[in-house]
């Protein structure tokens, strides 16, 4: 039974843990721009997720997504 937890569990963890890591690599430039009052941010990134989570937060995994809310004030 363990195996097919692991088995239908893994990916989904590996996928949210990997979404997450981008999310916070977002956040983290836009934190330092907020920080050093830059008026414009040109982020790239290839997660089409990251880039979709900018148009809907539900998106976002609920671990850090009241971080991503306040990130996008700025």
């Amino acid at each position: 039974m363990e195996h097919l937890w692991e088995t239908l569990a893994k990916p989904v963890l590996e996928f949210s843990e990997t979404l997450k890591t981008e999310l916070c690599g977002a956040m983290r430039a836009i934190g330092v721009a907020s920080q050093k009052q830059w008026n414009f941010l040109w982020l790239e990134t290839d997660s089409m997720l990251v880039v979709q989570a900018f148009k809907s937060s539900i998106l976002v995994p609920w671990q850090v997504r009241n971080r991503w809310n306040n990130v996008q004030r700025y």
